[in-house]
């Protein structure tokens, strides 16, 4: 039966193995970070933010939404100001017939003026339709918007599984 005799191993050996440890150690923490491996949520939340899909729905939906405040303000009353300044200086000489100077006189004159003006309507049907088209908008909006997020999420999905 033969048995193994294990030589001690030389100083340039050992050295060797650490240089080459020390090396390998350096290169997997230079690698780049492409390695990292992304969760379905982290890449779900990267669409939504760059979809052209979604971003269309929301900008679509948030246009909408802003037509629920214009239409309820035409419902609330209107206040209107107005004021002015005005002021104004005259000189004149009187004089009689034979062209005789009888008096001389100048005039100031300032005047101010201000208006305060509230309206209501009291009722305007148009108004109250239009404020309930605005109200439907925004809902199909919200609907609109969610169903692309929704489609987002499927897309989103199969593209992950498939991999």
């Amino acid at each position: 039966m033969k048995q193994l005799v294990r030589m001690p191993r030389s100083r340039g050996q050992i050295a060797r193995k650490g240089i080459l440890q020390v090396a390998i150690l350096s290169a997997a923490m230079l690698m780049p970070p492409m390695l990292h491996a992304e969760d379905l949520a982290e890449i779900f939340a990267k669409a939504q933010r760059n979809d052209p899909a979604i971003r269309e729905a929301e900008a679509n939906m948030m246009a909408t939404l802003e037509q629920q405040p214009q239409a309820r303000a035409n419902l609330l009353p209107q206040i209107g100001f107005n004021g002015s300044f005005q002021t104004g200086t005259s000189d004149g000489i009187n004089t009689d017939q034979l062209g005789t100077t009888s008096s001389i006189q100048e005039t100031d004159s300032d005047t101010t003026s201000w208006s305060i003006s509230l309206d209501q309507t009291l009722f305007n049907a148009d108004q109250w339709r239009r404020l309930r088209r605005a109200d439907k908008a925004s809902a199909q909006s919200q609907i609109d918007y969610e169903a692309a997020k929704q489609d987002l999420i499927v897309r989103v999905a199969e593209a992950y599984f498939d991999v």
